[in-house]
């Protein structure tokens, strides 16, 4: 059986009439400059052929971009998001929830909560900053590696997540917790049994928002070493690892013609990746929506 060898990316820009290095001396049927409609005859005879490029999703970065993919900062991404999730949801619930709801109501509770907006707005270089001469230059985390990028990454989320659920918290109607408190529950019992039920939706939604943002966030991972060559997908976490977002950038600032295409391809992903998540937010999670809504039907006598 014939054996079937990827095509150079010049090839590919030639029968899309991107080609623009002259002479064409880099086409693999030839050494010498051949017209565009070669590669049209040599189609029609069964020489080359025109398939679906599923390397582009199963393969890692590659020094040529024809055999370049996006699996390894894809697998990246994934862990970094896992690790920072895993860090700043639980901190941040409790954080807030202690804050919102058994926090007594002082200045310093008032202080705090102020500081805790102002960090939600720092620029996301400075966590990076903080990332790199904290848990590099401090602690020595490998780097760049999906450990340190997921504790940089989780400093900066930490605020946000804090800030989403208070806001969540606070939407509970007042009466709801003036009711519970008039049959003489205590504050952790209204807290967890009549405001927390009610506000789980929202804060549901909320963080589904956040993974969406984070998605595509570049600036502090890249300040702490991650925009490099990953030649292979990681399988721990101290493995040199680099993301979807990093991966694109590296691909768009290459020579190679080629790797221009393979950054459409990752912005495609992103761009599906977040419009996937704002759509399972705002449509799927709503207390109104179909997720949540329960009907209960009762048979008339």
């Amino acid at each position: 059986p014939p054996l079937w060898v990827c095509a150079q990316d010049d090839v590919d820009a030639l029968y899309k009439k991107t080609y623009v290095k002259t002479p064409l001396k880099k086409l693999f049927f030839s050494s010498v400059v051949a017209p565009p409609q070669a590669l049209e005859v040599l189609r029609q005879s069964g020489v080359i052929k025109l398939v679906f490029h599923g390397e582009f999703f199963s393969n890692s970065d590659h020094p040529e971009p024809e055999l370049a993919g996006v699996y390894g900062a894809f697998k990246g991404s994934v862990y970094v998001l896992f690790l920072a999730l895993c860090l700043a949801l639980p901190l941040g619930g409790a954080v807030a929830f202690y804050l919102e709801e058994l926090a007594p109501s002082s200045g310093l509770t008032r202080w705090v909560g102020l500081h805790i907006h102002n960090l939600s707005a720092v620029p996301s270089v400075i966590f990076g900053l903080l990332g790199f001469e904290v848990l590099y230059q401090w602690f020595r985390l490998p780097r760049p590696s999906a450990l340190l990028g997921g504790l940089t990454l989780s400093l900066m989320m930490c605020p946000v997540v804090i800030v989403m659920i208070r806001m969540n918290l606070q939407m509970v109607p007042q009466s709801f917790k003036e009711a519970a408190r008039a049959l003489g529950a205590s504050p952790l019992q209204v807290a967890l049994h009549h405001v927390l039920p009610v506000a789980f939706p929202g804060i549901l939604r909320s963080i589904l928002l956040i993974i969406g943002r984070f998605i595509g966030e570049t600036a502090p991972l890249l300040m702490v070493g991650m925009g490099c060559f990953a030649g292979y997908a990681p399988t721990t976490f101290q493995q040199p690892a680099t993301t979807m977002p990093l991966q694109v950038f590296l691909w768009a600032k290459s020579p190679e013609k080629g790797f221009l295409e393979k950054a459409s391809g990752g912005i495609l992903l992103i761009l599906i990746a977040f419009i996937l998540c704002n759509y399972i937010a705002t449509f799927c999670l709503r207390p109104q929506g179909t997720f949540f809504k329960k009907k209960f039907l009762f048979k008339k006598q």
